[in-house]
């Protein structure tokens, strides 16, 4: 029975990424839509971790009426073939025609339409199907030798059986997007029982591994219309393309009194965008104002912090070398959202607070302005492509980066000053927005998409500068339904 949304919990189904340097990637690429030492934190709401490292300072389908009955293909469905095309192919038309064509849908909601092209001497059966294709490409830059690897995996196939008899004036159907990715192997053995395609292209048993789902059950993914990127290193160029495409097909068929089986002889498709789950108003509030705070210990070592006039340049070398240079400590913290929508806002807040002196050592001097100078804001995605193989073949995996929002202040010229001796309740707030068509954070079998905020803030004290650097995870939940084409 599928759960009520208001009784929803948040998914727990993201582990971070291995800890690794993320490969670089020079060109950048498309990925459109209608994260020191390895630090893993809890999982929410289906959350991707990136893995910040040293070295990178159960679905069931909503019930149909009585005359609409969901059935397994190897039943009463026709055969049909693995990908047919777009285009009507009787005399008489056949259509399939929906009733928000440009809807970016999400999983639980309906889609509805109708079939026009449809008498009572004919079956029509709507099949729901999704799949994700991945591929990478590999050229040794002194060899020119190439190899291609891919896959095509099906993630749900959904019949819905509309007979003869339920035919009214206007033909109408209704299919639920499931919430979760069904286990279609058998299907899958039947649709290409027939086929050549080897086990190598369909895997049926996919290796376990962190940061790619193995089993089905997990979250639908949403709609990936391209991904494109290139990654080159001294020896090779590797080359990513991705896509998750979900279809609705129409296939009208005649029963053979002869064979009782059923002869298909037109089809019709369209395509459907999907989205991940949507939370609940009041639960995306709740995860948009969740926040993760990065926090850092800084030291200024200058004397002019004990001088009211400027030093010069040969006292401020002299002060790297002496051990009697009056030295400020105070820790900074940059602030940022752990959750965020697409177009969303995101507020980076910034604060200082004092610390106290070394063991020994006194502030004999007042405690001095702090200075934003400079601030660098940018998220960057993380997306991770693989292809298994025959055994004993390990699999073909590759990550790419992007980055998809930078926002740089070369003066931002705002002051921290002490009040009573300390920096309290004074927060400096940076407003940074998100494309409006940034992709969800998800993952599935051979494809996963995180995103990291990065920050850089460049402090100026007494004329000495203190730089901060944090990294945090960012996790792209669904928001508002939208058209597809917006």
């Amino acid at each position: 029975m599928a759960v009520n949304r208001n009784d929803q919990q948040l998914l727990s189904t993201f582990p971070r990424p291995p800890p690794g340097p993320p490969t670089p990637s020079p060109r950048r690429s498309t990925f459109s839509s209608p994260q020191p030492t390895a630090v893993h934190r809890p999982a929410d709401f289906g959350f991707i971790h990136v893995a910040l490292d040293d070295e990178d300072a159960d679905h069931s389908f909503a019930h149909e009426r009585a005359s609409r009955d969901e059935v397994a293909p190897s039943l009463s469905a026709p055969t049909l073939h693995r990908n047919p095309t777009a285009h009507n192919h009787s005399l008489e038309e056949l259509q399939l025609v929906l009733d928000s064509p440009h809807k970016l849908y999400s999983p639980g909601e309906a889609v509805t339409g109708y079939i026009s092209g449809w008498d009572a001497a004919f079956h029509v059966h709507v099949i729901f199907e999704g799949y994700a294709e991945a591929c990478i490409d590999t050229e040794n830059i002194h060899s020119h030798n190439n190899a291609q690897y891919k896959n095509h995996v099906l993630l749900l196939y959904q019949i819905t059986h509309l007979r003869p008899e339920s035919q009214k004036v206007v033909p109408r159907f209704t299919t639920t997007i499931p919430e979760k990715v069904g286990d279609e192997r058998d299907k899958l053995k039947h649709l290409l029982r027939d086929s050549s395609v080897s086990d190598n292209y369909w895997p049926y048993d996919w290796p376990h591994h962190d940061t790619f789902e193995h089993n089905f059950g997990h979250p639908l993914p949403p709609s990936v219309l391209a991904f494109n990127d290139t990654y080159t290193d001294f020896t090779t160029r590797t080359q990513g393309q991705a896509s998750v495409k979900y279809k609705l097909i129409a296939v009208r068929s005649r029963l053979d009194i002869t064979t009782g089986k059923l002869i298909s002889d037109a089809s019709y498709e369209t395509p459907l965008y999907v989205t991940t789950r949507r939370p609940e108003p009041q639960k995306s509030l709740e995860l948009i104002s969740t926040t993760t705070t990065s926090t850092s210990n800084l030291e200024i070592r200058t004397s002019q912090l004990a001088r009211e006039r400027r030093v010069s340049f040969y006292d401020h070398i002299r002060d790297s070398f002496s051990s009697t240079t009056p030295s400020f400590h105070f820790t900074s913290s940059i602030s940022a959202p752990k959750v965020s929508i697409p177009g969303g806002e995101l507020r980076i807040g910034i604060s200082v607070a004092i610390l106290p002196p070394p063991p020994g050592r006194l502030y004999n001097f007042p405690v001095p302005d702090i200075l934003i100078q400079s601030f660098l804001f940018r998220v960057r995605s993380y997306t991770g492509l693989r292809i298994p193989r025959l055994f004993p073949n390990p699999p073909i995996s590759h990550t790419f980066r992007k980055i998809e929002v930078e926002q740089r202040k070369a003066s931002v010229n705002v002051t921290f000053t002490p009040k009573k001796g300390n920096f309290d309740e004074q927060v400096c707030w940076i407003t940074v927005k998100l494309p409006e068509d940034i992709l969800s954070s998800f993952k599935t079998y051979n494809l996963w998409r995180g995103y990291r905020v990065e920050c850089e803030v460049d402090f100026v004290v007494a004329g000495k500068d203190g730089v901060m650097r944090a990294q945090s995870d960012l996790n792209i939940v669904a928001g508002a339904g939208h058209d597809a084409s917006q």
